[in-house]
């Protein structure tokens, strides 16, 4: 994976999984089924910290169906 030509501000699977203190293949998952949010400029997840953060307030909180999926800015 090229790391050099990922978005500025956001994560690659690896550092977002590091970031969440999860294995690489949770957050994958986790993005297909729970509604974390990701862009996907092309075959690679990226992932904006601020929107994790979010989520997994939003993910404590129980308000699973409200996560964002997919966000494309």
């Amino acid at each position: 994976m090229a790391t050099t030509t990922l978005t500025a501000g956001y994560l690659s699977l690896a550092e977002a999984a590091t970031y969440l203190h999860v294995p690489q293949s949770t957050l994958r998952g986790w993005a297909r089924t729970k509604g974390v949010p990701y862009h996907k400029p092309g075959k690679e997840l990226l992932f904006r910290a601020k929107d994790l953060d979010a989520w997994m307030n939003r993910y404590r909180k129980g308000l699973h169906g409200m996560a964002l999926t997919r966000m494309n800015e």
